[in-house]
Order: C-alpha cells, then sequence, then structure tokens
C-alpha cells in the first residue's frame, strides 16, 4: 500500500533543463548544478528529461515491445505476429523435439511468425 503523498503526486513529471533546446541536441550529460532546473507535469518540449514516480516505472520496464529472440521462456508473455495479430502466449517444450510459442484464443490453433514479445500488465491494484 503506497502513502497517501506518494498516491496523489504527479505520474510522471518532466524536468525542464532548457526549454529554448530542441530535445534533438541532448548531446550533453545531465548537468550537476540543479540550478535553473524546472519541472511540469506535462511536456512543453525544448531540452527535458521525463521522470516516472517509482511505483508506476515497474509496469514501465519491459513494456515495450522487443525482438522475440530475447523473449523469456519461463513466463506467460504477449508476442507479436508479422501478420499484426498480437496473442497472450507462453513457451511449449515438448519432451522430444524443439520447442515453441503457444497461446491462448486463436483461430487457426498456434502463433504464428512471432517477431516481438512484451510483459503481460499487471493485474489492476486494489487500492487503484
Amino acid at each position: 500500500m503506497t502513502d497517501t503523498l506518494t498516491k496523489t503526486a504527479p505520474e510522471r513529471i518532466w524536468l525542464q533543463i532548457d526549454p529554448d533546446t530542441p530535445l534533438s541536441d541532448s548531446s550533453d550529460p545531465f548537468p550537476e548544478d540543479l540550478d535553473g532546473i524546472t519541472w511540469c507535469a506535462d511536456s512543453v518540449g525544448g531540452l527535458e528529461v521525463e521522470y516516472v514516480r517509482a511505483d508506476h516505472a515497474e509496469h514501465r520496464l519491459d513494456m515495450v515491445w522487443q525482438p522475440i529472440e530475447t523473449a523469456p521462456k519461463d513466463r506467460e508473455i504477449l508476442v507479436f505476429q508479422s501478420d499484426g495479430v498480437i496473442c497472450h502466449a507462453e513457451w511449449r517444450q515438448p519432451k522430444y523435439g524443439n520447442g515453441h510459442w503457444g497461446g491462448w484464443g486463436l483461430e487457426e490453433g498456434g502463433i504464428h511468425d512471432p517477431t516481438h514479445w512484451m510483459s503481460l500488465p499487471s493485474p489492476p491494484r486494489e487500492d487503484a
């Protein structure tokens, strides 16, 4: 359970380093001197860094599409097939032979040509 202060803080903020410098000019390291750095609850453009509240960041770490070759084979995941279909899947390893991705609710009986994977989202929190 998260305390009230944390729960009511913005889920994300943007640290404004220089609103007049384009984000494409981000080759310099983050400034050591924090004077002049402000924050905003919305992206306003310029040179800025997005920060996500810790209790939301843990849900985002692997919530991006990654190459199927890097997929974990010890848990259920989402897979993206080359035909654009997204499926709930797991790695199935028979006693003999090669393993394959298997899924649920598929019309044609299996995962076909998966190209990417993503973790399943966390279930809803009781305090949300």
